[in-house]
């Protein structure tokens, strides 16, 4: 049986990872929640970097609430700013991606039901050394890596398509 102590998982608690451009802190995991949903917060750049790849889950649902800044989500190819405050629920199988349009990093949570996308993280990610954005990448992440890990967890990722 657990006590409220041990459910309760303070600021700077959380598995923290750098991983896509930006610092994730998984704060509530599905071991502790039997499954049913995990819960990050995410400290996201602007641009240049993207947030996320286009991709789709087809194990779970994702909500997004932004704290902080402002996200521009593409949903199924339509584009949708979402300001702090605001709350995007994309379900399974929906095509999405979002990413930071600046000038500053924003800060969301994102409730995943049912858990284990955010073991993608630690996969991808590697600790980090504060709760801050990421020293700036010298290379683009490999892509490669990013798909074939991503289909572990049943999330197809989608390659940038080349400008002609």
């Amino acid at each position: 049986m657990s006590t409220i102590a041990n459910q309760l998982v303070k600021r700077h608690e959380g598995n923290w990872k750098w991983a896509m451009g930006h610092l994730t802190t998984v704060k509530v995991t599905g071991e502790m929640t039997g499954g049913y949903f995990a819960l990050e917060e995410k400290l996201i750049a602007p641009l240049p970097l993207k947030g996320s790849p286009l991709h789709i889950h087809e194990r779970e649902d994702e909500t997004f609430y932004v704290i902080e800044g402002k996200l521009v989500f593409e949903v199924e190819g339509q584009q949708i700013e979402v300001n702090a405050g605001d709350c995007l629920w994309a379900p399974r199988g929906q095509r999405h991606m979002y990413w930071n349009p600046g000038p500053e990093p924003a800060r969301i949570l994102v409730f995943v039901t049912p858990a284990g996308f955010e073991r993608f993280f630690d996969e991808m990610g590697r600790p980090a050394e504060s709760l801050t954005l990421p020293p700036t990448p010298t290379a683009p992440p490999d892509l490669n890596k990013v798909i074939t890990t991503a289909a572990k967890y049943g999330v197809t990722i989608f390659p940038p398509q080349k400008q002609s």
